[in-house]
């Protein structure tokens, strides 16, 4: 066994997994913790970094830091990645990773996509017939084995964080608001081909926090792991969560307050990302990029 450091520097999220690792495979879960720092903040119309962004997550990264010292992390891999693709000063937070000694390298959508798939399997209960769907911050991917046995992903400029910021002023979200946001959502969505006898299989906090949603439950991992989310329910909170104040959002049993605001495109991007692929329902992975990431790290 070999115990491994992997943090999956999202848009929205921040995720920090420490793990003991058996031929790149076997994963026993020691630490696993995420922070909502908003690093994509502003991305999309300024192409870089704000400084209370970068702020925030030399904040987080810190903590960090401090979680893998007290579980005696020697092998470490951070990733960053859609916000950091998109901007001009990525350099910015590769100075705070120098800083704390936590080496960072921002990995490309098919990267993203390739390491979210491989880490949806490292829990036995799914296998590769899967179509994983991960709705990020910044992008979205969607990821499969084709019949050749090789892993495609594309990554789409799709997500939560994104998508806010680009359609959504006010809340309760208007009528018009919403739809412009949904039709863009679906537009995009509708170029990818239809997949025939996959599972699909939901990962991020979009579909996970709408397990707990479903649930009425706050976040639990055991739990919400393999929960099974329809697109009828899905229409059905888009439309009960548009209607509400941020301030009544941020009250809901399962919705993390720092979510609020950005649930709802998450939420859009997930229900056309589904409907696209020829499903009507998705199955929850709480794993993903840093998962992957870790059973890489524990092969080597």
């Amino acid at each position: 066994m070999r115990r491994v450091g992997a943090i999956d520097i999202g848009t929205n999220s921040f995720l920090c997994l420490v793990a003991e690792v058996e031929s790149g495979k076997t994963i026993k879960t020691i630490s696993d913790n995420v922070q909502i720092v908003r690093l994509g903040e502003g991305v999309h119309k300024n192409r870089e970094f704000l400084p209370q962004a970068l702020s925030r997550a030399q904040k987080c990264l810190k903590d960090f830091r401090k979680i893998l010292d007290q579980n005696n992390v020697k092998v470490l891999q951070a990733v960053a990645t859609s916000a950091a693709r998109d901007v001009k000063n990525g350099q910015e937070l590769f100075k705070i990773g120098e800083e704390l000694d936590i080496p960072i390298k921002t990995i490309s959508g098919p990267e993203e996509a390739r390491l979210t798939y491989q880490g949806v399997l490292t829990n036995p209960k799914f296998d590769e017939t899967i179509v994983v769907i991960d709705v990020g911050g910044g992008s979205t991917e969607i990821t499969f084995r084709d019949k050749d046995g090789n892993i495609q992903g594309q990554s789409l400029d799709l997500g939560g964080v994104r998508l806010t910021e680009m359609f959504i002023t006010q809340n309760p979200v208007s009528s018009t608001e919403l739809e412009k946001l949904s039709a863009h959502v679906k537009s995009v969505f509708a170029q990818l081909p239809k997949l025939k006898n996959k599972k699909l299989v939901g990962v991020a906090g979009t579909p996970t926090t709408l397990a707990a949603l479903n649930l009425g439950i706050d976040y639990t991992q055991d739990v919400i792991e393999g929960a099974t989310i329809t697109t009828k329910e899905m229409k059905a909170w888009i439309k009960k969560l548009a209607a509400m104040s941020l301030e009544e959002r941020s009250r809901l049993k399962g919705l993390e307050p720092k979510r609020a605001d950005i649930i709802i495109a998450g939420l859009n991007v997930l229900l056309f990302a589904t409907k696209s692929l020829g499903g009507t329902e998705i199955r929850v992975s709480t794993r993903g990029v840093r998962y992957g990431l870790a059973a890489e790290l524990g092969a080597k």
